[in-house]
């Protein structure tokens, strides 16, 4: 009898004393904390087609990740660090909502993202390009036509543009020759537009210097077509660049440097005959000064002296062993003088005139338009520092 009143007895003792440590023991704890979101972008100012390095920075332990990246590409993500690459000109918003099992929170970045478009690039920016054949720009629908080239998927409105009249004399020229020419400038960002001009007879002195001069108001028409069209083509009307290839280049350095109150009587006379030198080849109202000059291979009859510093920069490439437009001072057969790239860049130092010879030395005629990749980032970082 006394073993079975003692076992209930410490049972019941031990059933309570496991009972109130049970008791004592804490509730469990809900250990997940509130987010807080935040993030930082690197760089946060891009030449549009570059990327942003985006890092999250959000506090609580953060498990998931939703982006938004206005005008960038992705336009979404669920990363934790993305990158972004922005291909449009603009300035864009970022947001990021950061959560865990227990919270979500966002963080909005206005304005955060600024991607610029310049003018200018010195390095290669676009890949490939588009072109448009077949454009007229004058009066003349069989002859006033040009083909446009410009950089494919390029968003900008302020693109300079280089025209350049082609070779050939005043018979034709295949406008094809300087597609390597355009290829390779828009691929800096340049459009590119390569021209006719009228073809005519030149067997007399006379019938040249008729061409000539049509040739002139030719190429003055290209530049007003460009400046009345600029928000076709997307180009800044200010940053208009004329040039050529041969007998293109000559006839554009002509328009540019010869001014009709330093010439002769003579020249005059035949001048106004035709119009004058602006012409009325189309686009009349219309500036048809530009910036500066793309020389290839070419060069001015009877005198450079009109050449002063108020005038358009000059880049000018030829190669030493032209047989068609010499690099050097020359005489005609006719007893003129002609004047290539070297004089001319050497009276361009003399007035103080912004210029750059790129000599192809043992280079032929078709040099220039062959050897574009040799000079085309100095081309483009010369056209740059004259619209500075």
């Amino acid at each position: 009898m006394f073993l079975v009143r003692i076992f209930p007895i410490f049972f019941l003792s031990l059933v309570v004393t496991l009972s109130s440590c049970k008791k004592d023991e804490p509730d469990p704890i809900d250990e997940t904390e509130d987010v807080l979101a935040a993030f930082s972008g690197d760089p946060t100012t891009i030449i549009f087609g570059e990327s942003v390095q985006f890092t999250d920075e959000s506090t609580g332990n953060p498990t998931s990740w939703s982006w938004s990246f206005d005008g960038g590409t992705p336009s979404t993500s669920d990363e934790q660090n993305p990158v972004v690459i922005y291909d449009e000109p603009g300035v864009f918003n970022v947001t990021l909502v950061a959560g865990n099992e227990g919270s979500d929170n966002q963080a909005l970045k206005s304005s955060y993202i600024t991607v610029e478009a310049p003018s200018f690039f010195t390095d290669h920016m676009f890949d490939t390009y588009t072109s448009t054949t077949d454009i007229i720009y004058g009066v003349d629908e069989d002859e006033h036509t040009l083909i446009v080239y410009e950089p494919e998927n390029d968003p900008r409105t302020n693109r300079p543009v280089i025209i350049l009249a082609g070779d050939g004399g005043f018979a034709g020229s295949d406008l094809s020759l300087l597609e390597p020419f355009a290829e390779e400038m828009t691929k800096y960002g340049f459009v590119v537009a390569i021209a006719h001009y009228r073809s005519g007879p030149t067997n007399t002195a006379l019938e040249y210097q008729t061409m000539l001069i049509k040739g002139i108001q030719d190429t003055k028409a290209m530049v007003r077509y460009f400046r009345e069209k600029a928000h076709v083509w997307g180009v800044d009307s200010n940053l208009i660049f004329r040039g050529g290839h041969g007998t293109g280049a000559i006839i554009s350095l002509k328009a540019t440097y010869w001014d009709e109150n330093e010439l002769d009587a003579s020249a005059l006379t035949l001048i106004n005959s035709l119009g004058g030198l602006e012409g009325d080849q189309g686009h009349s109202g219309h500036s048809s000064d530009v910036l500066g000059i793309v020389s290839l291979a070419g060069g001015m009859y009877e005198s450079i002296q009109t050449i002063d510093a108020t005038d358009a920069g000059i880049f000018a490439v030829h190669g030493t062993m032209d047989f068609d437009v010499p690099y050097d001072h020359d005489t005609t057969a006719n007893g003129d003088d002609f004047y290539g790239s070297l004089p001319i860049t050497l009276k361009a130092d003399s007035v103080g005139l912004p210029n750059e010879l790129f000599t192809i030395q043992n280079g032929f005629h078709d040099a220039p338009r062959e050897k574009v990749k040799d000079y085309s980032s100095l081309l483009a970082e010369f056209l740059k520092s004259i619209a500075e």
